[in-house]
């Protein structure tokens, strides 16, 4: 007896033994691993090995998404373990049902001594299990999981094995925490690296388009999402515009009161999640049917500089049909502390540039209407004595003429050549008036042949012997909008400019066109001769400026004159030795 006694205590030693070294084994292994998926698929071998058991269940459960990784490993070792595996889809559902359920620190047991309430157990039978034990994962202060052994046979289990169970569950627990812990600070020490990353480029630019795509960008890599919107407050009409998408640019207004989930968050300052759009009335559902694209989910947050609300970022959608959690909240709020930065710097670089360029323009077109006033009004007065002039030489003319017919003895032939000439520079002089008041009255524009305005200036210019010309025309140039008698002049006085420059050693002019692109025309006119000095070519295209002696000074002036007026521009390009060249850049007909 005593031989007995002491041969159940060593057994029972024994077993102790056995089952610390296995606990102990157990605790190393896991120790060893930061890998989640490695610890569950240990925590699951280990828990059938130990007991001996058919089969072993964990689950970890989030309260946002029921089931983030569930398991059932099976012992293919043991007699009728086959016939489980077939009705594995039905047990993962049971037991997964089972720890979702049952959220509470102490065992729950179904064996011979502790039956299952009736429909627990029809369905544990139907799957083939007979004998459970679940045991609580305890994260923290929280259940968020369960241990599972479970039997095809009748079974009852021990005190010892309880114990066993939640010595097992503890150091799954333990080794769960780590793992989470380690992938929490690994990837908040990624996403602060990409911060920090994308902050810097972000920063690091003040071109608005490109900031909102690397915004664009930076969350849809982020987050994983389909797509993401940026909507930047207009202040100056009270609306909500959409910038920028991950279709590009986009100018989509919401008058106020701003409407949607983005609307109500630029009101709000306040960030939304919703993971079921169709339960949430702030959702415009409109937009969906107009665009085509169906939207499950949205976050939405705001973009803020200095407690001011000035957009809001929206990323709709997770990848593969997954939902946003407050985590994600967390991560895209993070992210708009530097985009708001950003955005908002270059939005002020944008608006700056903007208004530099209008009062800049604003500046030319005075000055311009300014020096074309002046010019004008010289004109004028030019014309109106020129008038007066030309006035008297007609009422002479007719006077001569009168006097003619009131004595017939006197020779016709010794006045007429006189009146014919008289008339003749009358009428030019008139001609010349209407060319020059000509820039002062407006013009319609329509398709003009460059080719043809040029042909009829070449055609219509003195050329001497020592001057020649050349022709480089493009073969796509398409028609341009001008004037044609205005743009003929152009050329004409371009052309008798070189021309007169190289009529004393002679020389060669290039005429040239081509398409810059698709709305311009360019024309460069180049010639040989001695060029412009760099203090005349300042002062080029001003009223009354020369580059030779005894001109007026009005053919340059004319020339930029019409060019303006046809929306197009024209440069000297600096030459002071190589010649002269003009270039002229006309607006395509294709473009209007």
């Amino acid at each position: 007896m005593t031989i007995a006694i002491k041969n159940t205590q060593y057994v029972q030693e024994k077993r102790q033994t056995n089952l610390l070294r296995a606990l102990n084994h157990t605790s190393l292994i896991l120790s060893s691993t930061l890998d989640l998926e490695t610890i569950l698929q240990i925590g699951l071998e280990q828990s059938q090995i130990i007991f001996r058991a058919d089969g072993s269940a964990i689950e970890l459960v989030n309260d946002e998404q029921k089931t983030d990784y569930l398991a059932i490993h099976l012992n293919p070792n043991l007699p009728g373990t086959s016939l489980l595996a077939t009705q594995q889809d039905m047990a993962k559902k049971t037991l997964s049902d089972l720890i979702f359920s049952h959220r509470y620190d102490e065992v729950f047991i179904v064996d011979e001594n502790n039956p299952a309430l009736f429909p627990v157990q029809q369905t544990l039978l139907e799957t083939g299990i007979e004998a459970l034990a679940l045991a609580p994962l305890i994260l923290g202060s929280d259940v968020k999981g369960g241990v599972v052994v479970l039997f095809k046979k009748s079974h009852a289990y021990t005190s010892e094995e309880i114990d066993l169970l939640l010595s097992i569950t503890h150091i799954v627990s333990l080794a769960i925490q780590n793992a989470m812990n380690y992938n929490k600070v690994r990837t908040q020490a990624m996403h602060l690296a990409y911060l920090n990353e994308i902050g810097g480029a972000l920063t690091g630019s003040l071109d608005l388009a490109h900031v909102l795509r690397l915004v664009i960008d930076g969350v849809n890599i982020l987050l994983e999402t389909e797509r993401t919107s940026v909507f930047l407050i207009d202040d100056a009409n009270n609306e909500l515009v959409l910038r920028y998408s991950n279709e590009g640019d986009a100018d989509i207004r919401l008058p106020a009161p701003w409407q949607g989930i983005a609307g109500w968050v630029a009101r709000h300052d306040q960030p939304a999640l919703v993971n079921d759009t169709l339960k949430d009335i702030r959702h415009l559902r409109q937009v969906a049917r107009e665009t085509g694209y169906e939207t499950h989910s949205i976050l939405c947050v705001p973009l803020k500089v200095e407690g001011r609300v000035i957009g809001v970022v929206q990323v709709l959608n997770k990848t593969e049909g997954r939902q946003f959690t407050h985590h994600h909240q967390s991560m895209l709020l993070d992210f708009t502390k530097w985009a708001s930065i950003a955005l908002h710097n270059a939005q002020l670089y944008h608006e700056r540039v903007q208004a530099y360029q209008k009062l800049a323009a604003e500046q030319d077109r005075r000055l311009t209407a300014e020096r074309r006033g002046n010019m004008a009004a010289i004109i004028l007065d030019m014309a109106h004595t020129m008038n007066n002039v030309l006035g008297a030489i007609r009422v002479w003319a007719s006077n001569l003429e009168r006097m003619m017919n009131k004595k017939p003895h006197c020779p016709i032939i010794t006045f007429d050549h006189q009146i014919q000439h008289i008339r003749k520079n009358s009428e030019e002089a008139i001609k010349l008036i209407g060319n020059i008041t000509s820039p002062i009255e407006y013009v319609e524009v329509a398709p003009v042949d460059v080719h043809v305005a040029l042909t009829y200036a070449v055609d219509n210019s003195w050329w001497p012997d020592n001057i020649t010309y050349q022709k480089d025309y493009g073969v796509d140039v398409p028609l341009v909008m001008a004037d044609t008698k205005r743009l003929e002049t152009t050329f004409h006085n371009l052309l008798s400019n070189a021309i007169q420059a190289m009529t004393k050693h002679g020389g060669r002019v290039v005429l040239q066109t081509r398409r810059a692109d698709d709305e311009w025309v360019q024309i460069t006119i180049s010639d040989t001769g001695p060029g412009i000095s760099h203090e005349l070519q300042k002062h080029i295209f001003d009223p009354g400026v020369s580059g030779r002696d005894g001109g007026l000074g009005v053919g340059l002036w004319l020339v930029e004159t019409f060019i303006h007026q046809f929306g197009g521009h024209i440069i000297l390009e600096d030459s002071t030795k190589d010649g002269t060249t003009f270039v002229l850049t006309l607006l395509s007909a294709r473009a209007v």
